[in-house]
């Protein structure tokens, strides 16, 4: 069974148990549906995929390629991998975390603001990486400057200029 399979069984397990017990060979159920989320997935990333841009440096385009990945998991996680909503039960776990809601929302609300936070210091690292290239600066000193963080915060183009490599 693959991993989309795996996460799949372990929902309808969690979610709605009644429903998963109705399912005569979850084994092979999930192992096939699984194998089918993985094809869905493979076409609705070729779907989502733009066209490759001319020059693009290779980080952009493994850039779009995981964008891309990651949106057609979604869609395919909420499509096929996760049981109707119809069908899901309340259990005691969950009473238990309806008091916590709201240091759930917190929380999530923190890893909403830090994953936004790492996607833009992400693409400016991208830009830069870019801009680097454009200045022909040597692929050692922008493989070294890519293995730190410096590219990616708000002040890295001061900072470049600094170094007299901008």
């Amino acid at each position: 069974m693959n991993e989309y399979g795996k996460r799949a069984q372990e929902n309808w397990q969690r979610l709605a148990p009644g429903a998963y017990s109705l399912i005569p060979d979850p084994s092979q159920h999930f192992s096939t549906l699984g194998l089918t989320a993985q094809d869905r997935v493979a076409d609705l990333t070729t779907s989502l995929l733009t066209p490759d841009e001319p020059g693009e440096a290779f980080w952009h385009k493994v850039g779009r390629l995981t964008a891309a990945k990651r949106a057609a998991e979604e869609i395919v996680w909420s499509e096929m991998l996760t049981p109707p909503q119809e069908s899901w039960e309340q259990t005691d776990e969950d009473l238990d975390l309806t008091g916590m809601a709201e240091a759930d929302l917190a929380e999530a609300r923190q890893a909403e603001t830090i994953r936004a936070v790492n996607e833009e210091w992400s693409r400016r690292r991208y830009e830069m990486i870019d801009l680097l290239h454009q200045r022909e600066v040597p692929e050692d000193t922008i493989a070294t400057l890519a293995a730190t963080d410096l590219l990616g915060a708000p002040d890295a183009m001061s900072e470049l200029t600094r170094l007299g490599l901008l």
